[in-house]
């Protein structure tokens, strides 16, 4: 039938993306891989980041607490404790921490304003597979601030609105209708 035909080659994609997400990680099964826990762990449920890879349940924890702190969620908002548990987290090798992470350290929200620090941070998320989150943290970086370049923002927003990002696609229409930095274009 069509669904078998298409089944087996997406299949194979799906695992050859697995492969290039984690390049050089130990075949399932192995002794290496039965040590290896930084890529062993589920991704979190609803996010973005393909190659989403936890060390441990405890920092999928940590990142959702922190998360639930940035918003005030049923606790009363805390960055600068959100900051802590998303530190820890990536101290841990968790991936999901670094654009929230960055996020506070590009606003100064609970810790110092470093945008240097946001910068890294976005990238090693860019590195590490999470190219939406961490290229519309970029633009971002790039659209305000000190580190204000309204042609790189516009190149980070055109990258993560090419992986589907709704907010990027917003924000390149706000530059252009607002024309920051480039003529208006409506």
């Amino acid at each position: 039938s069509m669904t078998t035909k298409l089944t087996l080659p997406l299949a194979l994609c799906a695992v050859a993306l697995v492969g290039c997400a984690f390049p050089g990680a130990p075949p399932k099964g192995s002794v290496d891989a039965q040590q290896a826990t930084a890529s062993d762990a589920p991704a979190t449920p609803g996010s973005d980041d393909p190659a989403e890879s936890e060390a441990t349940p405890s920092t999928l924890e940590l990142v959702a607490e922190a998360q639930r702190l940035i918003r005030g969620e049923g606790v009363p908002a805390d960055p600068a404790r959100a900051a802590e548990l998303l530190t820890e987290a990536v101290e841990h090798y968790s991936t999901s921490a670094l654009v929230p992470l960055a996020d506070l350290y590009r606003t100064g929200r609970g810790v110092p304003a470093d945008p240097q620090k946001a910068k890294d941070l976005y990238q090693r998320a860019i590195t590490a597979g999470n190219y939406r989150g961490g290229t519309y943290g970029l633009g971002t970086l790039y659209r305000e601030g000190p580190l204000r370049d309204p042609a790189l923002a516009i190149t980070y927003f055109e990258r993560s609105a090419s992986q589907g990002s709704a907010p990027a696609l917003v924000a390149l229409g706000d530059i252009y209708r607002m024309g920051n930095g480039v003529p208006v274009d409506l």
